[in-house]
């Protein structure tokens, strides 16, 4: 059997090479060097080009922010590429779909939210990072292509929030809700799409940084409600009481939806909508519209995702 040669990448970064392992050639920074947050240097095409080398070093990132430092240029409308464009267009038609339910809500996120992100480079960055991922799952055999888009977006989008959200006013209040529940959405798809944990530091982070944007929507609440996140931050509407019957055909059908899915993130989100429902099988209680009682904190709003 004729041995198989291992193919070389012409375009690889000097990092990459110099450790003679294969790079992802996907700049401005690889995936290697993102993760061992080296710096990632990519050599000119044309030997003599007198415009200087493609570099992004991931070690200057800002003490605050376990992601690099956004490149200044990644802020301009033209460093988006022809990816980006098919990303948010994938974003128009599918996945601010599948966010919230609710035709309201999914006006929010198809019309009003695009809208304010072509005025705010963080929102626009957080949404194509939660729609990279949502490609990834959609289309297996380029997982790598749209995991490594996501974190590239991620790591632009994170350090701006971060900021925005410590000098927060009333001005970028809404913005900072709308960029919270995407990077809340990104947490939890991330590792199960891309198979690949992240540490507990970086989830850390995130999370005191999500924290920090709920209290800035309770700050700016007034403000907020003025504009179309107001429906991520109404209180939920009493429905009808469940009986025993109502309850036990819910039980029922969620058990054979449940034998039913295959992927096991599917299994999990039915095993936790059976937990929600577990409280209404003893006594017949109300429902509620748009957020769930779990007995301890109250309702679950959608703003419950900051």
């Amino acid at each position: 059997m004729p041995r198989r040669f291992h193919r070389k990448s012409r375009f690889g970064c000097t990092e990459c090479r110099k450790r003679r392992v294969k790079c992802d050639e996907d700049g401005p920074i690889c995936g290697r060097c993102l993760r061992t947050r080296s710096k990632c240097h990519f050599p000119s095409v044309q030997s003599n080009s007198e415009s200087p080398p493609s570099t992004y070093d991931a070690s200057q990132s800002p003490s605050s922010s376990p992601w690099p430092a956004p490149d200044i240029s990644a802020s301009q409308p033209g460093s988006f590429d022809l990816l980006d464009m098919m990303l948010m267009h994938h974003y128009s038609t599918h996945t601010c779909k599948h966010i919230f339910t609710g035709n309201q809500q999914a006006q929010v996120w198809q019309q009003d939210i695009p809208a304010l992100a072509s005025r705010n480079v963080v929102l626009l960055h957080g949404i194509l990072a939660v729609t990279a991922i949502h490609y990834a799952w959609r289309e297996p055999a380029r997982r790598d292509v749209y995991r490594s888009r996501a974190l590239h977006h991620h790591s632009l989008g994170l350090p701006i929030f971060q900021e925005m959200v410590a000098s927060a006013s009333s001005q970028t209040a809404e913005v900072i809700v709308a960029y919270a529940i995407l990077l809340s959405l990104w947490m939890y798809a991330f590792p199960e799409v891309a198979a690949e944990q992240q540490s507990l530091d970086d989830i850390l982070s995130m999370v005191e940084t999500i924290r920090g944007a709920r209290t800035v929507s309770k700050i700016y609440r007034d403000n907020i409600m003025e504009g179309p996140m107001s429906v991520f931050l109404q209180p939920p509407l009493v429905g009808p009481a469940l009986g025993n019957l109502e309850v036990s055909s819910v039980s029922r059908h969620l058990q054979v939806l449940k034998d039913q899915v295959d992927h096991d993130p599917d299994k999990r989100a039915v095993q936790q909508l059976q937990v929600f429902l577990a409280p209404f099988s003893s006594a017949p209680r109300s429902m509620n519209v748009g957020g769930c009682r779990d007995g301890l904190s109250g309702f679950y709003e959608p703003v419950a995702t900051l």
